[in-house]
């Protein structure tokens, strides 16, 4: 009769770092970042107040730009839109683009239009857009 060995083994760092990442997503904590203005009620709806989310001023902090981890993504300005410095826009696109569930913008400022491209264009997925200036939807 054959006995079998029992070989301990060290854990694979990679294994680990995934392991512990698995766990902290699982149990609804997020290594998000965010920028001033910007705050997380659950890990299923994101709040900016007067931030325009951009290229430079990404929330999510990390070059990331991919926001579907939330359900809704709610931006609210009141601020004028203008481009120095940037601000009254809920989005304001490069050439890169973003990625929604539920995106809606909320502006009033004077020419705060709730999304606006750089002059390369850009590119904005979503499942669903709502743009709310001075309380019409558009």
């Amino acid at each position: 009769m054959k006995s079998s060995r029992l070989i301990q083994k060290t854990p694979i760092p990679a294994k680990l770092a995934l392991c512990i990442a698995s766990a902290l997503a699982l149990s609804g904590l997020s290594g998000h970042v965010l920028a001033a203005g910007c705050s997380q009620s659950s890990s299923t709806q994101f709040f900016c107040d007067d931030t325009t989310i951009y290229y430079f001023g990404n929330p999510l902090n990390g070059g990331s730009r991919d926001y579907t981890t939330f359900d809704e993504v709610l931006i609210n300005t009141s601020q004028n839109g203008i481009t120095t410095p940037l601000q009254g826009w809920g989005v304001y696109l490069d050439s890169t683009g973003y990625k929604f569930k539920d995106l809606v913008i909320n502006t009033t400022g004077s020419e705060a239009d709730g999304i606006h491209s750089k002059n390369v264009g850009g590119r904005l997925e979503a499942e669903n857009i709502k743009i709310y200036h001075d309380r019409n939807q558009f």
